[in-house]
């Protein structure tokens, strides 16, 4: 092993990095080409994008600003061309949500898992009061979770009739000037500000999102667009780093052969399949965590097991990483150097001679009796 011609570290780095951007290259390139044109619409991608949608649109919440991109519904307090309050279209779109939408369609909750853990309303919690079999116990649930507190008036009488949307405190309205409009835009406030006990039409919105067909559809369209990147993940590191390896004596990898590195056992001679087999599968298994569904996690993952990988090459007295160590194989340069002039040997004559063989024929170039042809 000592007489081993031993890759330099950096040769090594230069030739994975070859490989990494071959393996990373075709992985992208066939998921926005073969991924994004035959697959995703074999498997339906666009009809489960067109869902997720149109039940967007039609539950009045989220406002659509483009093609599957969906935000929070921000209204002016006061709409001039309309001549709107703006807490008059909130109340009028979240009222509409929980007392007609969810009763009207089937699968739709009213308080989902999801989103009893995450709503920020203090009241939210009367959960035993959303019932959408009983109009009135809904609607009083809706005003205790959205409505309740010092805009609004409470439902009056013995029995209250919470069927319909709860009148703002008159007071507030009855001003003029300066203090109506710092009224009105308290009021747009309590359905859009973010602070605890307010945010009436956030918590609706995440409400939406929080829904389980919702989540059903997302799981749905995220499984077929996964679909569509999966086998690139792990055919691009299957051919790169095992199977072309496997297919020449000295398993090279398309860097190692552009930096003429090889992989030999102990003797110089080309690894046993067994031997090869086995170090290429463990190099190939590091790839493999691209197909972990969260790319972040992937690539995080990926990167740490590639820099241990790395660094147990540079802290080894021979350069082998410990996939090295466990098929007993050794990564060489066969890089010769080539004569200079002053060698009194031209470059063609040099470059005539095979490769396995030029070095030792550059080491006795200053001997007088070397023949050329005992190199040939």
């Amino acid at each position: 092993m000592e007489s081993l011609p031993l890759a330099s570290y950096f040769r090594r780095l230069f030739a994975f990095l070859i490989d990494a951007a071959l393996v990373i290259g075709i992985l992208i390139l066939g998921r926005f080409t073969i991924g994004e044109y035959l697959i995703k619409p074999g498997l339906g991608y666009q009809e489960t994008a067109s869902q997720i949608d149109t039940y967007l649109v039609s539950t009045n919440i989220p406002e659509k600003k483009e093609e599957n991109h969906f935000t929070v519904k921000v209204y002016e307090a006061y709409d001039a061309e309309s001549k709107t309050y703006g807490y008059q279209k909130y109340e009028q779109e979240l009222w509409d949500y929980f007392t007609v939408f969810i009763p009207n369609h089937t699968g739709y909750e009213v308080t989902p898992e999801g989103w009893k853990k995450t709503t920020s309303n203090k009241e939210v919690a009367r959960y035993d009061m959303a019932d959408v079999h009983d109009a009135n116990k809904l609607g009083q649930w809706v005003y205790t979770t959205f409505f309740e507190g010092p805009y609004y008036l409470p439902y009056g009488g013995e029995n209250p009739d919470y069927t319909h949307i709860p009148e703002v405190r008159p007071e507030l309205l009855k001003l003029d000037g300066a203090g109506l409009l710092e009224n009105r835009v308290n009021l747009n406030e309590w359905f859009l500000s973010s602070d605890y006990a307010k945010g009436a039409f956030l918590d609706a919105t995440q409400q939406v999102y929080s829904q389980p067909e919702l989540g059903r559809l997302k799981n749905e369209l995220s499984l077929k667009g996964y679909s569509a990147y999966l086998p690139f993940a792990l055919l691009s590191p299957v051919i790169f780093l095992f199977l072309i390896p496997l297919t020449n004596r000295k398993g090279k990898t398309l860097g190692k052969l552009v930096l003429r590195l090889e992989v030999v056992d102990a003797s110089e001679q080309p690894l046993d399949k067994p031997a090869l087999v086995l170090r290429q599968l463990i190099l190939t298994a590091f790839w493999f965590v691209l197909t972990i569904p969260t790319i972040s996690i992937a690539i995080l993952i990926l990167a740490i097991l590639l820099v241990a990988s790395y660094m147990s090459v540079v802290i080894s007295v021979s350069n082998q990483g410990f996939h090295d160590r466990l098929a007993h194989s050794y990564v060489i340069s066969r890089r010769g150097r080539l004569a200079r002039p002053e060698d009194g040997q031209n470059l063609g004559e040099v470059l005539s001679i095979p490769a396995k063989k030029r070095k030792a024929y550059q080491d006795h170039l200053q001997d007088d009796t070397v023949n050329k042809e005992d190199f040939d």
